[in-house]
């Protein structure tokens, strides 16, 4: 998702690039709402909302290009918790 689309809605953005890097983020940050990526580099995207998860419950919105039917199916979501 560009962050163009959000700012020109009047949406502040930062973006990471990797899992560790949006975890640190995420963690020390104060955000109302994350846009996570599961196929990021380093730490993947299910995990690091794991470890989000284990210290509060700011909304998550999982986005992936992922095709696989396990991806579509709505209990994918407990891989989160």
């Amino acid at each position: 998702m560009k962050r163009d689309y959000l700012e020109i809605n009047g949406f502040e953005t930062d973006i990471e690039t990797t899992g560790d890097g949006g975890l640190t983020s995420a963690l020390d940050g104060d955000y109302q709402l994350l846009i996570l990526d599961l196929m990021l580099p380093e730490t993947n995207g299910f995990e690091t909302c794991r470890t989000i998860r284990k210290t509060g419950e700011i909304p998550i919105i999982l986005v992936t290009t992922r095709k696989e039917d396990i991806d579509k199916n709505p209990r994918f979501q407990s891989r989160c918790r």
